[in-house]
């Protein structure tokens, strides 16, 4: 992936030769992509004989969505509380800070990184002498109102380092945040990986017979499924056989599906739910769509890549430019333009020849993403972190 100058960690990326102590902070180990990602980081480094804790607010016995190696020490803190009053909030996050820096100072780790927790990690290690590093997973701007955005200003430059996913988003950082701001993306998840090279290359793969429309995602009103239904329903005169299959679940599905029964397609789209096989879907699509009003780092665009399928994707304000090379292996149209939407779907579903040849190059992103080329330039950082480069 191409970075801006000075504004990545400088390769060639240097792994750390020595096991290391790290404590990983997370909201929580349940459903949703920081978390797999935090998973994934912390089994490889397990495997590598360093001594990981993950500490996360949920209740103690709750499991995690993902696998996590039996070597990563998990420390549950069951501070997760709805704050129904600023009062409530201050009180809540005042207890978070005391409870956390009480757990992380136990670990006696070397460093600590953060996801989605970062202020409150941040306050929580003050004065205790340890680099920090927090990585945004919601763009720059995320959900946060005005007095979180001014927190967030203020405890992120305690940060030794702070870590977003694409170079769009680092630029979004103010200028006393984008001094000490660099870029690491997330990785394809090592299992994953194995699987789409074995299933994309063996004999008798390929879509369905039935041209198939793919999404996955979170049932939310940012993945923008509403107007990939709205682009659907323009094609589905000339697709008469064609089915729309958007997987995931969420708090919108009863108004996705009041929408499908007012474009009158609740007999060609599909919510089958969530899928804990999603490569065996993206086998059947013949193509990938990705309708987000708004990304962090896509993922799910990065595996329909991996698994040879050609995609279209809304060129939201970060994450899907940093994937696709436009025209070379896949499409990129302008964020919430539904007849823009329609004639690339279309255009794919039209043309088996540039399906074959964006799809051909879309599988490069294996080579992009892999686990060891990540932690990589994690472990970069961490040398930094640490003094040590």
């Amino acid at each position: 992936m191409e970075l801006p100058p000075g504004e990545a960690v400088a390769g060639p990326y240097v792994a750390l030769t020595r096991p290391l102590r790290l404590t990983m902070v997370i909201s929580s180990l349940t459903m949703g992509g920081a978390e797999r990602v935090m998973t994934e980081l912390a089994n490889h480094w397990a495997a590598k004989d360093w001594t990981i804790t993950i500490i996360h607010f949920s209740p103690p016995g709750t499991p995690a969505a993902f696998p996590l190696d039996p070597r990563v020490a998990e420390v549950q803190l069951g501070l997760h509380r709805v704050s129904p009053t600023p009062f409530h909030a201050v009180v809540n996050n005042v207890r978070r800070i005391r409870v956390l820096r009480r757990a992380i100072s136990e670990t006696k780790p070397e460093i600590v990184l953060s996801f989605m927790a970062n202020a409150v990690t941040l306050m929580a290690t003050t004065g205790l002498g340890l680099p920090v590093i927090v990585s945004e997973h919601r763009g720059p701007r995320g959900e946060l109102n005005r007095a979180w955005s001014v927190i967030r200003e203020v405890t992120y430059r305690r940060a030794a380092f702070v870590v977003m996913l694409t170079p769009s988003a680092l630029a979004h950082l103010s200028p006393a945040l984008r001094r000490h701001g660099r870029v690491v993306p997330n990785a394809l998840p090592s299992p994953f990986l194995a699987r789409a090279k074995a299933m994309s290359e063996a004999p008798g793969h390929g879509s369905s017979d039935v041209p198939i429309i793919m999404a996955l995602g979170r049932l939310g009103q940012e993945k923008g499924f509403d107007l990939l239904m709205e682009a659907f329903a323009r094609l589905v005169d000339d697709w008469p056989t064609a089915r729309l299959v958007i997987w995931g679940e969420g708090d919108d599905r009863d108004e996705l599906e009041r929408i499908r029964a007012d474009l009158g397609l609740t007999d060609r789209v599909d919510f089958p739910g969530n899928t804990n096989a999603p490569e065996h879907e993206f086998l059947t699509a013949t193509v990938f769509v990705l309708s987000s009003r708004k990304e962090g780092l896509p993922m799910v665009l990065i595996e329909a890549m991996a698994m040879g399928r050609a995609v279209v994707a809304c060129d939201c304000e970060h994450g899907p430019r940093d994937i696709i090379h436009d025209g070379i292996d896949g499409l990129l149209i302008p964020t919430e333009d539904v007849a823009a939407l329609a004639d690339a779907i279309g255009l794919l579903l039209g043309d088996e020849a540039l399906r074959e040849r964006l799809a051909g190059r879309a599988v490069e992103v294996r080579d992009r993403f892999t686990i060891e080329a990540v932690t990589a330039q994690w472990e970069s950082l961490f040398r930094e972190a640490m003094g040590e480069s």
